[in-house]
């Protein structure tokens, strides 16, 4: 062989050897990207999901009810857990019932239930509730059922 021949042949053989490096960049250039964009949507995911885990931690919702208007003279409090939640207050009326309370980012809204047989009447207040309950309320309020802004809060 010639050495302009082995000087073409090694030249050929070297845009070859070129050629292919840089094919094998780019494939680990893409799959690095690739491995890049990957990780970072872990990352957004995970760091969502750390957010709404954090959201539901901080968020409570409690109800208390008092014997005297303005929140005074604890008579019953609850952590609510579960939205809908019905909590019987017949046995509490004894105690009177003249403001309830309603505290917490997590609550939404409270029905009070009027235990009148004839012309029931039951309302609904948000946060943070009746300083002073309607005359009717006072003497037979029958039932509270908190409603919440979403579901497994902290402490529950």
């Amino acid at each position: 062989m010639s050495t302009k021949a082995a000087k073409e042949a090694s030249k050929k053989e070297s845009d070859q050897k070129a050629a292919t490096a840089a094919a094998a960049r780019e494939v680990a250039s893409k799959a690095a990207t690739k491995a890049a964009a990957e990780s970072e949507n872990k990352r957004a995911e995970a760091q969502a999901k750390a957010s709404a885990r954090e959201a539901k931690e901080k968020a409570y919702c409690k109800v208390g009810v008092y014997k005297d208007n303005n929140y005074r003279g604890h008579v019953w409090s609850t952590q609510v857990c579960k939205s809908s939640t019905e909590y019987n207050m017949r046995h509490y009326q004894k105690y009177g019932q003249h403001s309830v309370h309603l505290s917490g980012p997590g609550c939404n809204f409270m029905t009070l239930g009027d235990d009148d047989s004839w012309g029931r009447q039951d309302v609904n207040y948000y946060p943070p509730g009746p300083k002073n309950l309607p005359y009717d309320l006072e003497s037979d309020l029958s039932f509270i059922r908190v409603y919440l802004k979403n579901e497994g809060m902290k402490g529950c």
